[in-house]
């Protein structure tokens, strides 16, 4: 498909096509037990006066892990790749927006297919935007030390949009997000931790949560351009549960400054989350009907802080940096290296390190 894409692009390359834009990033995540190697190439090309716009993306990646998760259930260290490949139209009208998009990631223990419909349309001069997209998603779920293991699970996410221009200087934006997800939803490989009813000797169970899970997401965007300093400066406030009683809060704050050629973008970003109702880090023996030893499950904070400098050498070409390190602190979550030793039971901190490059390129 995205061959198809591509060919479609240089056959109208001379007349028909307003421009195309090419990037490329190479991504580098690393906390101390894993290593996740990420490329990116993306083309998106403007048709017919940019009535149609055409978005074809590839992307990798490598991940080598020793986290205390991995050390549960498996060997010391594990390797996988996953390929991922997505391609996009949208039609642009004077009054807004028709697009659909497809994309298929593959790992081998995991494939996932998304389709996507999307839809905008303008009010008031264009001073306001209504959006709504759908997706929907189709997993099959592996088992790499078991060949028949066989599951699937499904997802459908609506999407609805507000976005206003307030003035020449500000634009405020709304957005609710609603996920369903139904099927099988745990790994085939993490392990919830059990009391065997002897002091610092527990046993690992598969874990088992709820075949189904609905996500609700609320967040508020607000851009505002300081004339003084000549930055653009964006907030983002979000608000995240779910019917497995988890409880999100994320703030974000972004600044953006120009000095000639140089592009200098700033990130910070806060999380606190409030885990799931059936989540513990040690189940007792008279265990519920769900358990997990899913730290994503469990209750943190998160910081997140970034910087991504930006050489434009001309109007078509730009160079581009990035800089991040996460830090995310758990308060219910212990890492749990050897599962019957009670003495390493320390409540969990990773502290990672993300490093990027890419190119842009306008032809």
């Amino acid at each position: 498909m995205t061959a198809l894409l591509l060919i479609f692009i240089i056959l109208f390359s001379h007349d028909s096509l307003a421009s195309v834009e090419g990037a490329t990033l190479v991504r580098m995540y690393d906390d101390g037990k894993t290593q996740v190697l990420s490329p990116h190439i993306d083309v998106v090309a403007n048709v017919f006066e940019e009535q149609l716009t055409i978005n074809a993306g590839y992307a990798m990646d490598f991940v080598t892990s020793a986290s205390s998760d991995v050390k549960t259930f498996a060997s010391d260290t594990i390797t996988d790749e996953r390929k991922e490949i997505g391609t996009s139209v949208a039609f642009n009208m004077d009054q807004g927006s028709f697009g659909v998009g497809y994309l298929q990631s593959d790992e081998v223990d995991y494939h996932s297919k998304l389709y996507s419909m999307s839809a905008s349309r303008n009010f008031f001069e264009k001073n306001t935007t209504i959006g709504l997209s759908f997706v929907y998603g189709d997993d099959n779920i592996q088992s790499s030390g078991d060949e028949s293991y066989q599951e699937y699970m499904t997802n459908e996410t609506y999407t609805l949009s507000l976005t206003q221009v307030l003035n020449a200087l500000s634009v405020i934006q709304f957005l609710v997000d609603i996920r369903v997800e139904s099927g099988v939803l745990n790994s085939p490989y993490r392990r919830a931790r059990q009391e065997t009813g002897t002091s610092g000797v527990y046993r690992g169970l598969q874990e088992n949560l709820p075949r189904t899970r609905n996500r609700y997401a609320y967040t508020v965007k607000y851009n505002y351009f300081l004339k003084g300093l000549k930055a653009a400066w964006a907030q983002s406030l979000r608000i995240y549960h779910d019917s497995w009683g988890l409880l999100s809060g994320t703030l974000e704050e972004r600044l953006t400054k120009q000095w000639g050629k140089l592009i200098l973008a700033t990130s910070l970003r806060y999380s606190h989350q409030e885990g799931a109702s059936f989540y513990k880090d040690i189940y007792p023996t008279d265990i519920g009907p769900f358990y997990t030893g899913n730290k994503s499950l469990s209750t943190y904070d998160s910081y997140h802080f970034g910087l991504r400098p930006t050489f434009e050498f001309s109007h078509k070409f730009s160079f581009f940096l990035k800089g991040e390190y996460y830090i995310q602190n758990f308060q219910n979550h212990t890492d749990i290296g050897d599962i019957n030793d009670s003495d390493d039971n320390e409540k969990l901190s990773i502290g990672a390190f993300i490093v990027g490059v890419g190119l842009d390129a306008k032809f």
